[in-house]
């Protein structure tokens, strides 16, 4: 088999410096983690650029931009390849560029640039402690310096195809997971649409209570500390959470511990995302999270008024608050006041069993999206390395 080589970037692309002097195009892109590059408006609702169009890059589908910007799981900043577009312009903070070399397949590079070796050598150019407004300090000739170790061409070709399998099984089930939440919402829709018998306001049939308003002292053990990042897809992520003392939580008021059974909810970021406590163990939460505790589980299921703050009744309710409001949080004043048309215990059983099946249906889809994304972590990291070889 033949040798994998050692280049730098710059042996490889070249800058794309070209300016959208013409005003070619008026397609302004942003970068980003899900989408790759992307057209503002379509990604923000609004365009956030300048006024004068003219003086940014303008790139053509097949190039490249770099944002030397943090973002969520790009704390080296981003780089992905324009493909939605014909063409796009772009800051010109943006390190534009393109393949000069018949040695690069493009595709094998979209995913390179995914890849922790990427980061690894970007990580070793980034001036730490040097940013400006959430810039990396890297220089234009620092990044054409980074050192690439490439495989032969039709070994690329053969990596890339690997790695679209495992890409178009993800999207299937991806496909499968938006198809049962249509179903479900469409559910949940008719639920909480149904005509008006028992009207309640949240605060006749639950207390709400808030966590701590003050950051506790951490330890490396005890009692989890929880907050709104750990409330994910309808569970607690166990996975990743501070720890307080037992001595101090002890001293800290009932409010903050919430207990089996409970409703905790979002309170900043994503409002809501409701997530029935189901273990039975010690627990403190911080402010921007919340709870909810029935007052009589015989004439109100958990279960059901959980689901209710997943609908569009909800939500609906919710935005028309926020916007008549400078507060963009879950403010629990409101939600008491909110009102709910509770059916009988018997149907709200049904319902919340109905629902509670295309949630399991959900939920096990997601882990199966998660197993291929590890799959397409460990391919890449041995594909992209020569860790493991393909045969040619």
């Amino acid at each position: 088999m033949e040798s994998w080589k050692k280049l730098k970037l710059g042996d490889l692309f070249e800058r794309v410096t070209r300016k959208n002097t013409n005003l070619e195009s008026n397609n302004v892109l942003t970068i980003s983690a899900q989408y790759g590059l992307i057209n503002q408006e379509e990604f923000f609702n609004k365009s956030v650029a300048g006024k004068n169009l003219k003086n940014y890059y303008l790139l053509k589908k097949g190039e490249f931009a770099y944002n030397k910007s943090y973002s969520t799981g790009y704390p080296m900043g981003a780089t992905k390849m324009l493909e939605k577009y014909d063409e796009g312009v772009v800051s010109t903070l943006y390190i534009c560029f393109r393949s000069k070399s018949d040695l690069v397949n493009k595709e094998y590079f979209k995913y390179y640039f995914e890849s922790k070796q990427y980061y690894d050598e970007l990580s070793k150019i980034a001036q730490e402690g040097a940013r400006n407004h959430g810039l990396l300090n890297i220089s234009v000739d620092d990044f054409f310096d980074i050192q690439v170790i490439l495989p032969p061409i039709n070994e690329q070709e053969k990596i890339v195809k690997l790695i679209e399998k495992v890409d178009l099984i993800k999207k299937s089930v991806n496909k499968e997971i938006e198809k049962i939440e249509k179903v479900k919402g469409y559910y949940l829709n008719k639920i909480f649409s149904l005509e008006a018998k028992n009207i309640k306001k949240i605060e006749d049939i639950a207390s709400i209570y808030i966590g701590l308003t003050y950051t506790p002292t951490y330890t490396k053990a005890g009692i989890p500390f929880i907050s709104c990042k750990n409330l994910k897809n309808g569970k607690i992520d166990w996975s990743d959470y501070n720890y307080i003392s037992e001595k101090e939580f002890q001293m800290i008021t009932d409010n903050a511990k919430p207990q089996k059974g409970d409703i905790l909810f979002g309170r900043v970021g994503t409002l809501g995302k409701p997530v029935i406590l189901e273990e039975n163990k010690k627990i403190c939460i911080f402010v921007s999270v919340g709870y909810i505790r029935i007052k009589d589980q015989s004439k109100c299921l958990n279960e059901f008024l959980a689901q209710w703050m997943n609908s569009s009744n909800f939500k609906k309710i919710l935005e028309k608050k926020i916007a008549g409001s400078s507060q963009k949080n879950l403010n629990t004043g409101w939600l008491k006041k909110f009102e709910i048309n509770l059916p009988t215990m018997e149907e709200q059983v049904k319902w919340s069993k109905l629902l509670k099946i295309y949630d399991n249906y959900i939920n096990n889809l997601e882990k199966k999206e998660k197993e291929y994304n590890n799959i397409r972590k460990c391919l890449m990291q041995k594909l992209l390395t020569g860790k493991i070889r393909v045969k040619i």
